[in-house]
């Protein structure tokens, strides 16, 4: 079975709040199956080059391949292409995306999950956190009533940024959280575990943006809240700034890994035991081949696994695949308020069949492949590219 046509699409919504665009893929069989990917920059600057790598990748690698090996197609693809040797996000994603669209197929072709392909479930179950409750709430009053609505839908995990109105954007440069920040900060979190009471799960995502100086002193104080974790205290461009924090706050569970990709980049961080969860997007860090190797290596190293998780439906239907066949995973990321239509992607979204904060793996997710069908009445709107065998 042969690859004989990709079609690229551009989901693009930054018209509408939180103001993203997302970047899949569909392939094409001379048998008539399909297979779905996802390529994840959703936010920031250059999501654009995902589509520019895809289709050079697509042209010289893809196009006439074996649908049933995504491994050598990883690998002749990692090879072969100079720069993913270095550091190349949007080869990266490229990758991950046509790597996921791979196992969608051979799943599809066994008449199994891929989660079967991965050596099989180890989870029924995947206990789940919520992010984007909180909406455009701003004040400390705000977020506490947001965090008590999420609670009473059943969310007994949240995670959110304390610090959205920092310093740092107007300052990026030196990662500077001015005392009035970072006192706000504080109260907004202090507010949220008032009105969550103490058996809610709090995490707390600072986004990479602080200095190791002030994620030691600020982070110490949200330490007094019991935080699960902090994720990206300050950013992982060198490990020894984040290897700064764990010596100054030991005992603070610390999280990250979304801006690092393939294993080699998580070597530093595991081998100075500075993250107590790893994040890869499976969307970014090569796909389900490469996120996979990440997560059993962390596995060896007795450090959880927690994907990150921030785009389509289609992402997290690779994520939940993935995670049901991964050990070391205690919570997953979740974003079930969504506002901007991308639910649309797909006919069946599994964001919209969490229970109480659970998904349910049996039910939701014992289908070929990555279980989703694309909807391509909604889909074909945002396509930009059509490549032929």
């Amino acid at each position: 079975m042969k690859i004989v046509q990709i079609e690229l699409f551009h989901v693009d919504l930054r018209k509408i709040s939180p103001g993203h665009q997302l970047f899949l893929l569909r392939l094409l069989t001379d048998e008539g199956i399909s297979g779905a990917g996802e390529m994840a920059m959703p936010y920031g600057v250059g999501g654009e080059t995902l589509i520019t790598a895809a289709k050079a990748i697509g042209q010289r690698f893809v196009l006439g391949w074996e649908a049933d090996n995504p491994e050598l197609l990883w690998q002749t693809i990692f090879r072969s292409s100079y720069w993913t040797l270095g550091h190349a996000t949007a080869l990266y994603g490229a990758m991950s995306g046509y790597d996921i669209a791979l196992w969608d197929l051979k799943g599809q072709m066994a008449n199994r999950p891929i989660w079967w392909l991965l050596g099989g479930k180890v989870h029924s179950q995947l206990v789940l956190y919520a992010n984007h409750w909180y909406g455009n709430a701003q004040t400390p009053e705000e977020l506490a009533e947001q965090a008590q609505k999420a609670v009473a839908q059943g969310w007994q995990g949240l995670k959110f940024d304390p610090f959205r109105q920092r310093a740092s954007k107007t300052q990026p440069a030196i990662h500077y959280l001015d005392k009035n920040t970072a006192r706000l900060g504080i109260a907004k979190a202090q507010a949220v575990r008032k009105a969550v009471g103490e058996e809610v799960r709090l995490y707390f995502d600072l986004h990479g943006a602080l200095s190791p100086a002030d994620a030691i002193r600020w982070g110490s104080a949200l330490a007094e809240l019991s935080p699960e974790f902090i994720e990206e205290p300050t950013d992982t461009l060198h490990y020894t700034a984040s290897l700064l924090i764990r010596q100054a706050l030991p005992h603070l569970p610390l999280a990250g890994g979304e801006r690092l990709y393939l294993r080699q980049h998580f070597i530093p961080y595991l081998e100075n035991r500075i993250f107590h969860t790893l994040q890869p997007d499976v969307c970014l860090a090569g796909g389900i081949t490469e996120t996979r190797k990440i997560a059993i290596m962390a596995e060896a190293y007795q450090t959880y696994v927690q994907l990150h998780n921030c785009a389509s439906p289609v992402c997290t239907a690779a994520t939940v695949q993935v995670m049901a066949a991964t050990s070391n995973v205690i919570v997953q990321e979740w974003f079930p308020f969504w506002e901007d239509g991308r639910y649309a992607i797909v006919e069946d979204p599994l964001e919209l069949k969490a229970n109480h904060g659970v998904l349910d793996i049996d039910r939701h997710a014992c289908q070929p492949g990555l279980g989703i069908r694309l909807n391509m009445d909604y889909l074909n709107r945002w396509k930009i590219e059509t490549l032929k065998y």
